[in-house]
């Protein structure tokens, strides 16, 4: 597992002990944010590369690394912090996805995280199985 300076997940390898061939599957963990202001009058867009790391903690034991970062998102006069939580296991990781307020004055009108694979060949020649559980609010 590898993270880039602002925290965001850019590398997982699966070694040769570990049933893989040592290919980096993670092409980046990546976060899109859209909105308007002022009553739609300024459209803004933003990506993962607008976060910064506020906090890092992590313990790292015989089973599993648990790690939460802390991000914060500064951008046109308004700033928030939102955590994530991620377990990585021998065989298998597990993001808790973030937490966090988004203030209604934000006008965030698209968000989503997703994690982008490298090439079809590194992830299929690693035989990766890949679930992704998202939980929706109930209107």
């Amino acid at each position: 597992m590898g993270h880039t300076g602002n925290g965001i997940l850019d590398a997982v390898t699966i070694t040769a002990a570990g049933g893989g061939n040592n290919v980096d599957i993670m092409d980046r963990q990546k976060v899109r944010i859209k909105g308007e202001l002022f009553n739609g009058a300024v459209s803004y867009e933003m990506t993962e590369d607008a976060l910064s790391k506020q906090d890092l903690q992590f313990k790292d034991g015989p089973v599993r690394v648990l790690r939460q970062i802390t991000l914060y998102l500064a951008a046109a006069g308004t700033s928030t912090t939102t955590s994530i939580s991620e377990r990585y296991y021998e065989r298998m990781s597990v993001t808790g996805g973030g937490s966090g307020t988004l203030d209604p004055s934000y006008g965030v009108t698209y968000i989503r995280q997703s994690n982008d694979l490298n090439s079809a060949e590194a992830v299929n020649s690693n035989a990766v199985r890949y679930q992704s559980i998202v939980n929706l609010p109930k209107r």
